[in-house]
């Protein structure tokens, strides 16, 4: 039996005299025609990773997750709807075309619409537009299902770091293909990622640091035994301490910024403090420590100069590739545990 014939049952038997029962039957019937749409159209898809084809067992994974999200449909996915409107200036012809366009991630990316919805008043509460909009919700429903996480975190994760670096929307999905490849270097959950790298990046962007090298010292301690709340905040204070601390460093012969005022790089600088720190790693910590840097600033210092290959491995990691998150997106697509979602 069809899924719309099953789902239009099971409205008629619970209340044929609804007008609101008959505005979500409506709504399975469009999008059984939005399914068959896709289905023509999903190896061709674009999600504004630049280059993303989804291939046959991906679209047959999200396939079966719309499948799944008709079973769950109800009456509340109004509510959702309708509140994610109020953040958009849009009018109710516009707010149609993002509904169809929902139904159609929905279905391409196996999210129930009760999350895509919830997403996207997100999306509307960061001030990003109507029009660019759909792009963000596609480009976060693909990180989410790749990094094992909800929507709602790894939006407000990458909206935060497009934030703290001053970078535009467009830049949203080369954050998330960084994010991705920090998981995958680090020893982090994509969750204590979003949680734990906020004290970072507006560290790094006194000091001048570029994202990629913020993401690799604080992965690269993970990788040492370090939390990653402990090694964000190390990261954190090494950043801003290599700000106060650079003329006191100029006295053992190490620069932190070029004759431009530039930051010379975490590698160039480390690599430089590994060689004029001297004795066991206590000592060399209790000699920054002497300069002034704070303990836990000490100690990532002195764990980045003692593990530098690890740092220097981890920060030739972070290309902000999307091949590798498309790929971990069509995996999990294909698990049993998506088929079942």
């Amino acid at each position: 039996m069809p899924v719309n014939a099953e789902v239009s049952m099971i409205i008629s038997a619970k209340d044929q005299a609804s007008g609101a029962l008959r505005m979500v039957e409506q709504r399975v019937k469009a999008l059984e025609g939005t399914i068959m749409r896709a289905r023509a159209t999903m190896n061709s898809l674009s999600m504004g990773f630049g280059k993303l084809a989804l291939v046959s067992g991906a679209a047959t994974g999200a396939l079966a997750g719309a499948v799944g999200m008709l079973t769950k449909m109800n009456i509340s996915i109004e509510d959702h709807l309708r509140t994610a409107q109020t953040m958009f200036d849009t009018t109710e012809q516009g707010w149609q075309d993002m509904e169809k366009q929902l139904e159609e991630t929905a279905v391409q990316t196996g999210r129930t619409l009760e999350d895509l919805a919830d997403a996207l008043y997100l999306v509307g509460s960061a001030g990003i537009p109507a029009e660019k909009a759909m792009t963000v919700l596609k480009q976060t429903a693909i990180a989410a299902t790749a990094g094992a996480t909800d929507m709602q975190t790894a939006l407000s994760s990458g909206i935060s770091i497009i934030n703290a670096y001053g970078l535009q929307i467009e830049d949203l999905s080369r954050v998330y293909a960084l994010q991705f490849e920090t998981v995958r270097k680090g020893l982090m959950t994509y969750e204590q990622l979003a949680t734990d790298f906020g004290v970072v990046a507006p560290a790094a962007k006194q000091l001048g640091a570029s994202l990629e090298e913020a993401l690799a010292g604080y992965a690269s301690l993970t990788k040492m035994g370090i939390s990653s709340a402990e090694s964000a905040t190390a990261t954190s204070r090494a950043f801003l301490d290599l700000v106060s601390k650079g003329e006191k460093l100029k006295k053992i012969g190490v620069e932190i910024y070029d004759k431009y005022g530039q930051f010379r790089g975490l590698l160039p600088v480390i690599d430089d403090l590994r060689k004029k720190l001297k004795g066991t790693q206590e000592e060399q910590a209790a000699l920054l420590e002497e300069i002034g840097f704070e303990m836990r600033a000490a100690r990532a210092i002195v764990n980045w100069a003692a593990a530098y290959e690890t740092l220097r491995d981890t920060m030739e990691g972070l290309r902000g590739d999307t091949d590798a998150l498309v790929d971990a997106y069509e995996k999990q697509t294909r698990s049993i545990g998506f088929l079942w979602r």
